[in-house]
C-alpha cells in the first residue's frame, strides 16, 4: 500500500487543526503524531493516498504563513517479509 508521509511545523494549534481537518476530507485514513522532542512538529500519514504535491498544496493553502517546514513524500508500506 502507498502512504504519503507529511511533516510540518506550526506554533499555532488552531492552524494545525484546520490543516488536519482538511487532510481528513482529502483522505479517509489519516494518522497524526506529534514529536515528543519538538512540540511544534507534526507527523502525518495519509494511508492509500499517493499525491504528495496535493498534500503540500493543501497544507500551504489552509495553514498559510502559520505553517512552515512542510515536507511530503510517498512510501510503499507492507508487503512480505523474508
Amino acid at each position: 500500500m502507498k502512504v504519503t508521509r507529511l511533516f510540518f511545523n506550526t506554533f499555532y494549534p488552531d492552524a494545525a487543526e484546520a490543516v488536519l481537518a482538511e487532510l481528513r476530507r482529502l483522505c479517509s485514513e489519516v494518522v497524526v503524531s506529534r514529536s515528543r522532542v519538538v512540540d511544534t512538529l507534526y507527523y502525518v500519514e495519509l494511508k492509500g493516498f499517493d499525491d504528495p504535491s496535493r498534500v503540500v498544496e493543501v497544507v500551504r493553502r489552509v495553514g498559510g504563513d502559520k505553517v512552515f517546514g512542510v515536507k511530503a513524500y510517498v512510501v510503499e508500506v507492507g508487503g512480505s517479509a523474508g
